[in-house]
């Protein structure tokens, strides 16, 4: 069974520019275009089965626009609580740099659907091994004309906002197969 769950935050902020909050915006930027840009993403994971009936978690975002160099963006679990209408540059949430999960196929500087697999985050926040504070997408090798634009869920075309495809176990209770 597959869930398409769509996000309930979205926004980023820029280092120099567009400092934020963005939260409002029908894009977020990652990349860099002369500082760095950072977005950050949140799902409400209450209707979502339990980790073990998870097979796969992929995240989904649409990129509306690019530069000339593609960034190279990884995912990372944030780890403290934050919300659309405050984050920018000076307020924003810790996240853990130590793990990340990668786009494949890679980011391309092409307008389109970028995907990446998070299913052992999902499986650790259904867990409860970490809280829900969402993802950070930031671009590894910032460059001054890697900013992309990724769609959000105040985009005039509401088909292209974040969302995650999860595919579930169904259960042999439910006397399916």
């Amino acid at each position: 069974m597959h869930i398409l769950l769509p996000d309930i935050a979205d926004t980023y902020y820029g280092t120099s520019f567009l400092p934020g909050p963005n939260g409002s915006e029908g894009v977020m930027h990652v990349g860099g275009w002369g500082d760095h840009y950072y977005s950050f993403i949140q799902f409400d994971l209450t209707n979502v089965p339990r980790a073990e009936l998870i097979k796969s978690a992929i995240l989904n975002l649409y990129e509306t626009g690019t530069n000339t160099i593609s960034p190279v963006p990884r995912v990372y679990r944030i780890t403290a609580s934050w919300t659309e209408g405050s984050l920018s540059r000076t307020v924003n949430p810790a996240f853990d740099a130590a793990t990340f999960y990668t786009f494949s196929p890679a980011w391309t500087n092409a307008v389109g659907w970028k995907t990446c697999d998070i299913t052992t985050l999902l499986k650790q926040w259904l867990a409860g091994t970490y809280t829900n504070y969402g993802i950070t997408v930031r671009d590894n090798a910032n460059s001054p004309n890697s900013d992309s634009q990724i769609a959000t869920k105040e985009n005039a075309d509401p088909t292209l906002a974040p969302y995650l495809d999860i595919n579930t176990f169904v259960p042999k209770s439910l006397g399916l197969r």
